[in-house]
């Protein structure tokens, strides 16, 4: 797999968490497992998931799942945006995760199918917004220099970026 596209993936996710205010320790795009790379995020939506197991979701709950799956399909987008093809095999695991937060609380296969479309439609206009993209580049260029960026080092880049290209 070429470590620009994984690079890339990471960038997306960790583009539209800073966007959606949705905190994580660290992206990487060092080889865990099966994973070419990932996102370490807090355990905040593991304890959500865990509370829709004996409770109804809340409205808040269930904007944080949105965003967290927003942030699931906006890699995938991002890689596709890069190679310029889909990468069905490496975004399996966001797609299944995406799919598996949805089914928590909605009902039928026939809502899960709509609210998922309509989520990743949102993730796809977040990741191809002309400006996204410029912040995106820079990101998965420092991901490409460094390996491992914490939030920090991520939210550098973007605010590096928002200066460079001046938007405000």
């Amino acid at each position: 797999m070429d470590k620009k596209a994984t690079a890339y993936h990471e960038a997306g996710h960790v583009f539209t968490a800073i966007r959606l205010i949705v905190p994580f320790k660290y992206v990487t795009i060092i080889e865990t497992g099966d994973a070419l790379g990932h996102v370490r995020f807090n355990n905040n939506i593991v304890k959500i998931l865990k509370k829709l197991e004996v409770e109804q979701a809340s409205p808040n709950d269930r904007m944080n799942i949105e965003k967290n799956i927003i942030i699931d399909f906006a890699g995938y987008y991002a890689e596709k945006k890069y190679t310029g093809r889909k990468n069905n095999i490496g975004a399996s695991q966001d797609w299944e995760n995406a799919v598996t937060k949805a089914d928590r609380f909605l009902g039928s296969k026939k809502m899960i199918v709509a609210y998922l479309n309509y989520l990743a439609i949102s993730a796809e206009e977040i990741v191809s917004n002309k400006i996204n993209w410029k912040i995106i580049v820079e990101i998965a260029k420092k991901l490409l220099q460094e390996k491992t960026l914490t939030l920090e080092q991520c939210r550098e880049s973007y605010l590096s970026a928002i200066k460079k290209y001046s938007i405000t």
